[in-house]
């Protein structure tokens, strides 16, 4: 990801983004903004363009990602016991490197 995709992302719809990252993002902004209402003609489009692996990727990393938001606000993002405080502690070498 270059300087010039990270700059589109501030206004995909209007961006020179494939059409795969366009629906992508719609389901993030659906999922985070409209608090997990997927609406049925993004569904299906979402279906038409991505696989099922993708979708779930996609799903997966958003909620990966904003549940570390809750656990910030919370101040109990990284307390020394968080195994105690969680119930879990998620180890760094579970997540596979980002490309």
């Amino acid at each position: 990801m270059d300087e010039a995709m990270v700059a589109s992302l501030q206004d995909y719809e209007h961006s020179n983004l494939d059409q795969r990252r366009k629906v992508a993002m719609r389901l993030v902004d659906a999922f985070i903004l409209g608090f997990g209402k997927v609406p049925p003609e993004l569904a299906q489009e979402a279906h038409d363009t991505l696989s099922d692996a993708e979708l779930v990727e996609i799903g997966l990393t958003v909620l990966t990602c904003s549940t570390n938001k809750i656990l910030v606000s919370l101040g109990v993002d990284d307390p020394e016991n968080v195994a105690e405080v969680m119930g879990i502690r998620i180890h760094e070498d579970f997540y596979p490197a980002w490309p």
